[in-house]
Order: C-alpha cells, then sequence, then structure tokens
C-alpha cells in the first residue's frame, strides 16, 4: 500500500488506493473558503440593515428589509459564481 502524501485524501478504486489530484483538493479548499465568506457577509448584510432601520420602523417591517437584502445579496452571489464557473470552463461570451 502506497503511503499518502500529506492532507491527500485517498479513495478506493478496485481496492487500490488512489490519491485525489492537487486540483481538486484546491477546488474544494476553495470551495470552502468562499462558502464561509459568503455566509459571515450575508450576516454582516443583514446586521447593517438592522443598524440602519432598526427603531426607525415595526420589526415586521425590519425583519422584511432584512429579508429581501439578504435574498439579494444570494442572488448576486449566485450571479458571482455562475460568472466564476462560466469563465473557468472557456464560455466567456
Amino acid at each position: 500500500m502506497q503511503k499518502c502524501q500529506r492532507y491527500k485524501i485517498v479513495k478506493f478504486k478496485h481496492g487500490l488506493p488512489q490519491p485525489i489530484p492537487n486540483d481538486t483538493i484546491a477546488a474544494m479548499k476553495e470551495i470552502i473558503l468562499y462558502s464561509i465568506s459568503a455566509c459571515a457577509s450575508l450576516v454582516v448584510l443583514g446586521y447593517t440593515v438592522h443598524i440602519f432601520i432598526g427603531g426607525l420602523v415595526s420589526e415586521e417591517t425590519e425583519t422584511f428589509a432584512i429579508i429581501a437584502a439578504v435574498i439579494l445579496g444570494i442572488a448576486v452571489m449566485a450571479t458571482m459564481a455562475w460568472d466564476v464557473l462560466r469563465r473557468r470552463r472557456g464560455n466567456i461570451l
């Protein structure tokens, strides 16, 4: 059995250990990092709306505004992620 290199994940194919390529591991790390960053950004976005309009409007209106802002933020982040994937695949039109 081959030794696994540091930070390599081994999956078994036909009973033999096969290391996952470095580019796949890098992509996994990138997805995790971007997901954490996106969640933190959405929390900050919602809190910013709370800071701006909290106390000026009713709680229901504030909750609605926070939900609307977070949904808009999700849509913007999804559009950016779609654009990155499209450019990496070579479809730049």
